[in-house]
């Protein structure tokens, strides 16, 4: 069984554009690929626009991806239906703000109920 994920951008309103990442999920994989090789919007909304992925490769070209209806990306106006969309099936919910990656682990909220966020710039 892999380390799976979710992988959002931040788009207009607040709205959320994410997709489901089956294999090796976890910060020192994804997480780190994500912060060093998709730094560029439009990158990052290739990516996701082409729907869910077995695992990150460093170039959208070279993603695995699943054929069929599990290739829509989920589309939700806020981050509180993204991570309850996803609750239950990933470890990690990478959010990409339009300028820097921050990640969720395993749901984990604040003291008021809100998700929490890392930046993975803060992450070693």
């Amino acid at each position: 069984m892999g380390t799976s994920c979710s992988i959002a951008i931040m788009e207009r309103h607040d709205s959320i554009r994410a997709i489901y990442c089956n294999f090796d999920g976890y910060i020192s994989r994804t997480g780190t690929m994500l912060k060093e090789s998709y730094t560029d919007i439009d990158k990052v909304r290739q990516l996701i626009a082409g729907g869910n992925i077995r695992g990150l490769e460093t170039e959208v070209e070279l993603v695995e991806r699943y054929p069929g209806a599990r290739e829509v990306p989920t589309h939700t106006d806020c981050m509180q239906h993204w991570l309850k969309e996803y609750a239950g099936q990933v470890q990690y919910n990478y959010l990409f703000d339009g300028e820097r990656w921050s990640v969720n682990i395993h749901g984990e909220v604040d003291m008021l109920g809100n998700a929490k966020f890392v930046e993975l710039e803060d992450i070693d």
